[in-house]
């Protein structure tokens, strides 16, 4: 496993592992995205500005992370334990991937609690996050 700290050192060590992260299902601050390992998401590109590590997946999925920290890459699979505020975003599944089918949650981390919104309240999701968890992570049916 490799720990990085500064943003461009993570954008450009994921650049570089992409296909090496294996697909697998996302979990944010222990809240999973889906039933755990109900879904894939494969890992194609990211890209930083500044502070600020976008991480693109297949489905034109984006996942955003503000002051991210404590990156860990290894065994195919990947984690960030820290940061300030994430953004998951994504297309209705089912749906045509245009604007109006734009979905997404939002935690923000403040004084040690993490809170959660999703954007769309049809949207049945249980949010409990628990600011000791990674931020995010990628879990693999390995």
């Amino acid at each position: 496993m490799v720990a990085l700290i500064e943003v461009d050192e993570m954008a450009r060590c994921l650049r570089n592992q992409c296909s090496a992260v294996n697909p697998g299902t996302l979990r944010f601050w222990g809240d999973w995205f889906g039933r755990p390992y109900d879904n894939q998401h494969r890992l194609v590109n990211c890209e930083n500005d500044g502070q600020l590590l976008r991480l693109h997946f297949d489905g034109r999925e984006t996942l955003s992370l503000w002051s991210p920290g404590e990156l860990f890459i290894g065994e195919g699979k990947f984690k960030v334990n820290v940061a300030d505020r994430l953004l998951w975003e994504w297309f209705s599944y089912g749906q045509p991937k245009m604007p109006e089918h734009l979905c997404s949650i939002e935690y923000l981390r403040v004084d040690g609690l993490v809170k959660a919104t999703a954007s769309h309240s049809r949207n049945q999701f249980h949010l409990s996050p628990d600011a000791s968890s990674p931020a995010v992570e990628l879990f693999t049916n390995d």
